[in-house]
């Protein structure tokens, strides 16, 4: 035999929109609300998060009651399906009602910052308060939010506008440096075709005076060349005379000294050898100021 087990609708009722739970939710005092209720609740209330009923703070997020939801259906279920919300669910006022009073939050304490209800308003905590309609707070906070909002485009706009100032410009930068590093490029490879000339220059009239230097030394060595053999034959010669024994020795000493004596003279190839070295200092000697005295007259 079945039985089934009726409970007050009070029970099931969320004290906020005074309605049957939808979508309740439990917090850890065990006082149980409708989800958007708590939500719009907590959204205007000072302090933050606190319980409607009990005013205990509420750190953790609240939890969905299976429990409760499958007893409200069960009661929706029981009263014929539908409860006038048009959707066979149970409904939510739209009205904020307060959850002391359980009247119409038509009021906004002006000192306490929070809405109120005309009871709350004659209430010990609020009837020496400043208070005004809560249509006119609604439109205060909204002029304030609008202006805030206003505020933040113009700062946006601003911000948009240094930003693209500050693109533009590294974008400039970039261009700058491509140009200055085409520029340099094309001085220095200027530059260095200046040097590479100069170089080249240079090397040649070192390679001709070297060339130039050599035939006439090769010349003068052929000179001596003749003159050492000429002197060996003259040695050979006195040598084969000084072997000789006789008068005939007196004779011909003088004509041979005298024919050795006027073969060469090494004082004029002593003379000459000297004036054909290289003038090292023609090339060396301030090799730099030279070269820069030249590019002097390339530099713009």
């Amino acid at each position: 035999m079945a039985c089934t087990v009726s409970l007050p609708e009070a029970d099931l009722t969320c004290t906020i929109c005074l309605q049957i739970y939808k979508h309740p939710v439990v917090l850890k005092c065990s006082h149980s609300f409708c989800s958007l209720c708590l939500k719009q609740h907590w959204a205007h209330q000072r302090p933050p998060r606190s319980c409607p009923l009990c005013r205990s703070l509420s750190v953790d997020e609240p939890v969905p009651s299976l429990t409760i939801r499958n007893l409200c259906e069960f009661l929706v279920q029981d009263d014929g399906g539908d409860d006038g919300g048009g959707d066979g669910e149970p409904f939510c006022g739209q009205k904020d009602m307060c959850v002391l009073h359980r009247e119409e939050l038509k009021l906004f304490c002006l000192v306490d910052k929070e809405p109120i209800c005309l009871v709350c308003s004659k209430s010990k905590r609020h009837r020496r308060h400043d208070w005004c309609p809560i249509s006119e707070a609604i439109d205060d906070a909204k002029a304030k939010l609008k202006s805030e909002l206003c505020s933040l485009l113009k700062t946006r706009d601003v911000l948009d506008k240094v930003k693209k100032s500050l693109e533009d410009a590294e974008e400039h930068i970039q261009m700058e440096a491509q140009h200055v590093q085409k520029c340099s490029g094309e001085e220095f490879a200027r530059l260095h075709r200046f040097l590479q000339a100069e170089e080249d220059a240079r090397m040649v009239m070192l390679q001709e005076e070297v060339e130039e230097k050599g035939r006439a030394m090769r010349q003068k060595i052929g000179k001596a060349n003749a003159s050492l053999q000429s002197v060996c034959v003259s040695i050979r010669g006195l040598e084969d005379r000084l072997a000789t024994l006789g008068v005939s020795v007196l004779r011909e000493n003088e004509d041979a000294t005298a024919t050795a004596a006027g073969d060469v003279s090494l004082v004029d190839m002593q003379l000459s050898v000297s004036g054909r070295r290289l003038d090292e200092a023609k090339y060396l000697g301030s090799l730099s100021f030279h070269v820069w005295e030249k590019m002097r007259h390339i530099i713009k």
